[in-house]
């Protein structure tokens, strides 16, 4: 058996002899059709082996291989296989292209414009997952002790638990494959975070007004150390339990819970029926933990731990004993709607992907306002360029202090916040102040991430006209 397929279109086959090198230089053994062509063999049947006797597929995404029908027909058989078998699809760019939904679904690596030590780095992130191996983790920061109110949007958040973990692909049948359909099996209707009969048990229901802190109980958790609920923290679909040693009130650890309207993730896990939620194994991968729940309306629960130091409780036995609790209040009938409404004027009551139109995303050529990923409740919107490897993230959040994210400065009226990052540059704007239920301060804000090839300036530039032309339609603070 070999370590992974390569499924690619001919024009990048040079790409291809390339990187299968460097792999066997790694001791990781790959197939592709020029390695396997023996005359005189049917071509469909020799794909079809070397698919089957591969531990992975690895998918070639470029603008000549999404034109292939040869192509599409190999990424239909890698689907297939993912989806029965459980192997890996490790989608890797190497062009600005968009990607099809089943693959923008998974985790990829892109190695489009990389050159020297980044192309290195990339690369070897693909070398950690054909190993099984998880990635080389992030740095901390200095101050560990208590967990920071998120800065990115929460796929960047899940990647960090999930990325190389197989988190949330759920498996289902494929029969006999027709003409190839670039949406994946696995996101049958694509966006799920819409009303559902609130009747029902383990359904969101109204999707504003569904609880996230209903499914988390602190006191459930109280065995591993004092815990106080945070309802304020992150993204409006989020609510977190911090852990403390006794009676010091220092944070060691703390469990999150997410409402996820779409699959997310490489890999499959498997996963237990529990009356009317399916339950993911946990998977775990150093200092945290996560599980997922599957709910009856296709809607999801991301249930995250994390060690913030040592020592503290295992983070998959804190993961457990949440998920057995949400369960619990699942099975017993839809999502509890928020004990106290979103005020009017509140973000989480504005469709964040209504906020920018073609006029104001024309500053980035190849991308349609009418063509977002929606997250979950409509609040966060991506757009991606269909000529170039760029994009807008715009994003609500929550925090309770801006002044480290930037340069200050006033965007539409609005105090502002201006980070260069990484091929990045992410813009906090400020739309409103106010108390939270147990006394913080708390600020509602607009992330808006601008990411491609242009030098800082032109990114951030970019960023402030997009967050400009977004406080003109948000509603007075």
């Amino acid at each position: 058996m070999t370590d992974a397929f390569i499924s690619h279109a001919p024009d990048d086959i040079e790409w291809v002899r390339w990187v299968a090198e460097r792999l066997r230089q790694e001791a990781l053994t790959v197939s592709y059709e020029e390695s396997l062509r023996s005359p005189g063999e049917l071509k469909v049947d020799v794909i079809e082996n070397a698919i089957q006797n591969a531990a992975h597929g690895i998918l070639v995404f470029s603008k000549a291989a999404l034109r292939d029908r040869w192509v599409r027909e190999t990424y239909a058989t890698l689907i297939r296989r993912s989806v029965e078998n459980g192997q890996r699809l490790i989608p890797v760019v190497i062009e600005a292209v968009t990607l099809p939904d089943f693959a923008r679904n998974r985790f990829s690596i892109d190695l489009s414009g990389a050159d020297g030590p980044d192309r290195d780095s990339r690369l070897e992130e693909l070398i950690r997952a054909l190993r099984g191996q998880p990635p080389i983790p992030a740095a901390p920061p200095d101050d560990e002790t208590r967990p920071d109110r998120p800065r990115h949007r929460r796929r960047v958040i899940i990647a960090a638990v999930a990325a190389g973990i197989a988190v949330v692909v759920v498996a289902v049948t494929v029969a006999v494959l027709g003409p190839f359909d670039w949406r994946d099996p696995d996101v049958v209707d694509g966006d799920r975070a819409k009303p559902s009969n609130a009747t029902q048990p383990a359904v969101v229901g109204d999707v504003r007004k569904a609880d996230p802190c209903s499914m988390l109980d602190a006191k459930v958790l109280a065995r591993f150390g004092d815990t106080r609920i945070d309802t304020n923290y992150g993204e409006f679909d989020r609510c977190d339990v911090l852990v403390s040693k006794k009676d010091s009130g220092h944070a060691v650890a703390h469990v999150n819970l997410n409402f996820v309207s779409k699959l997310i993730g490489p890999g499959s896990v498997r996963r237990t029926q529990e009356g009317h939620v399916a339950v993911g194994e946990p998977q775990s991968r150093a200092k945290e933990c996560a599980q997922n729940l599957l709910l009856a309306d296709g809607n999801q629960v991301l249930i995250r731990a994390k060690q913030l130091e040592s020592p503290a409780p295992d983070p998959c036995a804190l993961a457990q004993v949440a998920t057995d609790h949400a369960v619990t209040v699942l099975n017993r009938g839809p999502v509890p709607e928020r004990p106290v409404p979103f005020p009017a004027n509140s973000l989480a009551n504005i469709d964040a992907c209504a906020l920018l139109d073609d006029a104001a995303l024309s500053v980035i050529p190849g991308i349609s306002a009418h063509d977002p990923e929606r997250d979950f409740a409509n609040w966060g919107c991506e757009w991606r360029s269909t000529t170039a490897n760029a994009g807008v993230d715009l994003e609500f959040s929550q925090d309770d202090d801006l002044t480290d994210n930037g340069q200050p400065t006033r965007l539409g009226g609005r105090r502002s916040y201006v980070a260069p990052e990484d091929r990045t540059c992410v813009v906090h704007m400020e739309h409103r102040s106010y108390t939270d239920a147990v006394g913080e301060p708390t600020i509602e804000v607009v992330m808006v991430t601008v990411d491609g090839p242009q030098p800082n300036k032109a990114l951030c530039d970019t960023a402030e006209a997009l967050a400009t032309a977004v406080a003109k339609k948000l509603p007075k603070p």
